[in-house]
């Protein structure tokens, strides 16, 4: 008897309530889903129920938050930057972007109105190291001052 393939596996990514809404209609047994929130791993069973896959937990990066602020982009020439104390130590920031649309950089350059990343009211941005917090700044694109809700970790 030669191998053949039955049926093809698809892998999924989502938090748990996103994966917990999912129609699974017509998805093959197999099929792995992972909650990008909890870091667990499920997989949809014969039944068509998902169920976690066992031992197959994941670490999603080995941080910890440390501190945290909330920041005002206005139109401060040169760009706001993130506040040394807050983020001594530290080598990940996560910045999700409140009220304002604004404009970043993250290797030390003076953003303006018209250059440098967009970032809209909802968007996250991650820095990964310790040299791109250290080197952000940023400015709102427009009249409005943008708020930064700032997360630090080690």
């Amino acid at each position: 008897m030669a191998v053949k393939l039955i049926t093809a596996i698809k892998r999924y990514v989502g938090t748990a309530a996103e994966i917990a809404a999912f129609d699974l209609t017509g998805i093959p047994a197999g099929s792995t889903f992972f909650e990008s929130d909890t870091g667990i791993l499920k997989v949809l069973n014969e039944a068509g129920a998902l169920v976690q896959a066992p031992g197959e937990t994941v670490a999603l990066s080995g941080s910890k938050a440390q501190e945290k602020e909330k920041l005002t982009i206005d139109n401060t020439v040169g760009g706001v930057a993130l506040t040394a104390a807050k983020y001594a130590g530290c080598k990940m920031a996560k910045l999700t972007v409140e009220t304002a649309q604004i404009r970043f950089w993250a290797n030390g350059s003076t953003p303006t109105t018209t250059e440098g990343h967009i970032a809209n009211p909802g968007d996250i941005i991650t820095l990964d190291s310790a040299n791109d917090i250290a080197a952000f700044k940023a400015i709102r694109t427009g009249a409005t001052s943008g708020i930064l809700q700032c997360t630090y970790s080690a």
